[in-house]
C-alpha cells in the first residue's frame, strides 16, 4: 500500500512539475496584437511594459529577428513626436563576448544611408537602446542590431533585423 502512495504522489509531482514547465515557458511564436494592427511578440511587448517605455498609439512598432549565428529577439519602436524623432529597440539577446557589444542602426537603403542610432545596454527588460533626435528618420526603414568589437561607428556583424513598412 505505501509503495502504490509514493508511485502516485510520484506521478503527480512530474506530472505537476511538467505542466507548471510548460506554462512558464513562453514560446517564441506567442504573439499579440498591439496597435495600428502590428503583430509583436507578446514577451517582448511585457518586457517593454516592464521597462516603463510606453507604447503609444503613434508609434509604428516591428520585430527584430536573427540574421545570423548569435540567435535573438527584439523589437523596435519609432515615432514622430512634434519636432522629436524617438527610437527605441528591445531585444532578447546573449552577453556578448569580452570586450564586445551590441549597437543599433537605422538604414535606408534606397542610397545606402546608415544612422548610428547608439550602443545597447543592459537593463532590467533586456538589451535596449532610446534614440532621441530632431531629425525624421522615418525614410531609414531597416532596424538592425549589430555585433561590434570597435567603437568606431561602423556596422560590423548583423544579429538582428527588422524593417518598418
Amino acid at each position: 500500500m505505501m509503495k502504490a502512495l509514493l508511485i502516485v504522489i510520484g506521478m503527480v509531482v512530474v506530472i505537476g512539475g511538467g505542466w507548471y514547465w510548460l506554462k512558464k515557458t513562453v514560446k517564441p511564436e506567442e504573439k499579440a496584437a498591439v496597435g495600428n494592427n502590428m503583430v509583436v511578440n507578446e514577451r517582448i511587448v511585457r518586457k517593454y511594459e516592464e521597462a516603463k517605455l510606453g507604447l503609444s498609439d503613434n508609434s509604428e512598432k516591428i520585430n527584430l529577428s536573427s540574421v545570423g549565428k548569435i540567435k535573438g529577439l527584439g523589437m523596435a519602436v519609432r515615432e514622430v513626436s512634434g519636432e522629436v524623432f524617438l527610437h527605441t529597440i528591445l531585444a532578447e539577446l546573449p552577453d556578448p563576448e569580452v570586450g564586445k557589444f551590441y549597437e543599433g542602426w537605422l538604414v535606408r537603403e534606397s542610397d545606402k544611408s546608415v544612422v548610428y542610432s547608439g550602443r545597447l545596454e543592459l537593463r532590467k527588460g533586456g538589451w535596449m537602446l532610446e534614440y532621441v533626435g530632431k531629425k525624421d528618420l522615418n525614410d531609414h526603414k531597416l532596424v538592425v542590431v549589430t555585433l561590434e568589437s570597435k567603437d568606431d561607428q561602423k556596422p560590423e556583424t548583423h544579429i538582428l533585423e527588422g524593417r518598418f513598412d
